[in-house]
């Protein structure tokens, strides 16, 4: 039996390719079906997004951020401080030829993502649930448009389909907007998801009608044995020939305790719902560029989620990012009332090198790791789980992965 550690969008995927193989796999986790990071994200399938999320590397930038006032930013100073190493690295590896680089190796993934979601969102019935038709990039500021060209650039020498929108094309586009921006970009070949949860629950539903099983336990308890590993459950010991980590943002911990030292950091994001009103019902999600927060239209709800908090997992929630775009948000869109008691908090895992982890552990021979893929959990959960499963029973990928694997942190 092979067993996945993580029951998000990242491990039922993992599990489900794991099947197409003929392999007997369990899922395993503390907390049920996509609790975490799968539960509250935008819901974007970014398959233009060909280019890291890099650390800023002009000074003014840097010390602007640094005051803690802009809304697509924010850190706690202790955290911060025991990031720092890690901070270091993240602006080491932002220099435009590790950029370069970087996309090369990252880039053929994301091309892939949505033709996988896809293939996987049909064998689930979820098809209902996936929304085809892009989303909007918009700003205020005509200077940043500049910058911009460059990742439309990009994109269109890879074949995808982007239009650049002026302020009337975006009005037209979408005509419940109350506020008139300068620019935008319409990105058609990406997708969203209109329910996260619910799609990560289809697929785990298609993983135990193919004979899949779920298990309760706390990965902590993953030991080594002869053979394999063994790891103490609800249903008592069970045993496995195969352990992969997919625990999102709490990969790191089982990764210390078998002696890896990868460089994880956590950029926590906030999100909070909204009543739909007849004024309110954009077609596709838009991303407010100039305050970095998304407004995605789920089933029943419009969700707005924020940028980035730089704080540890466990860090105490500080949603002040939300509540300085929340009157933004409202000024752009006529939405109803909070639909939440609670603002949501989940934490994206990201290495300081803007790549995912995913291959072989390189100290053991039957242990696997899928994780780390910070803003794009979603998006790249199917691909990065058909090429591991490639690995683990063929031995090679079609798509080289060589890069993602975790000797290169040794």
């Amino acid at each position: 039996m092979d067993l996945v550690l993580g029951a998000g969008i990242v491990g039922v995927s993992t599990a489900l390719y794991l099947q197409q193989y003929g392999r007997n796999v369990a899922l395993l986790d503390i907390n049920g079906i996509g609790k975490g990071t799968s539960f509250g994200n935008a819901g974007l399938i970014e398959k233009t997004d060909l280019l890291p999320r890099v650390f800023p590397r002009n000074l003014g930038e840097i010390l602007y951020y640094a005051t803690n006032k802009d809304p697509r930013f924010h850190y706690h100073l202790f955290d911060l401080i025991k990031l720092a190493p890690w901070l270091m690295q993240y602006w080491h590896k932002s220099n435009p030829k590790n950029v370069e680089k970087i996309a090369n190796y990252i880039s053929p993934l994301f091309l892939q993502s949505l033709d996988e979601h896809k293939i996987l969102a049909k064998k689930a019935g979820a098809n209902r649930l996936l929304r085809a038709n892009g989303w909007l990039h918009l700003s205020r500021k005509p200077q940043d448009l500049i910058a911009a060209m460059k990742i439309v650039e990009r994109a269109r020498m890879a074949n995808l389909s982007v239009s650049i929108l002026n302020g009337e094309q975006i009005a037209k586009s979408e005509p419940l907007l109350k506020e008139k921006f300068t620019w935008g970009i319409h990105w058609h070949d990406s997708a969203s998801i209109i329910d996260p949860a619910q799609y990560t629950k289809k697929l785990y539903d298609l993983f135990i009608k193919q004979g899949g099983a779920m298990i309760e336990g706390d990965a902590r308890n993953l030991l080594e044995v002869k053979n394999g590993w063994a790891l103490k459950s609800n249903i008592g010991n069970i045993f496995a020939k195969n352990a992969i980590v997919a625990l999102g943002p709490h990969s790191g911990i089982i990764c210390k305790y078998f002696g890896y030292k990868i460089p994880l950091a956590f950029k926590r994001g906030y999100h909070m719902e909204y009543g739909y009103k007849e004024k309110s019902k954009i077609k596709i999600p838009i991303i407010d560029a100039d305050n970095g927060f998304v407004l995605a239209p789920m089933k029943n709800a419009i969700r707005l989620t924020t940028a980035v908090e730089f704080a540890n997992i466990d860090s105490k929630p500080t949603p002040k990012q939300l509540l300085k775009v929340e009157p933004i948000a409202h000024s752009i869109l006529d939405m109803g009332e909070r639909k939440q008691k609670n603002i949501w908090l989940g934490a994206r895992p990201a290495t300081s090198d803007m790549m995912p982890v995913i291959g072989r552990a390189p100290k053991h021979n039957r242990l696997w790791f899928n994780f780390a893929h910070a803003h794009h959990g979603l998006t790249l959960a199917p691909i990065s789980a058909k090429l591991l499963a490639q690995l683990m029973v063929e031995g090679k990928t079609e798509i080289d992965i060589s890069a993602f694997c975790a000797s290169r942190f040794s």
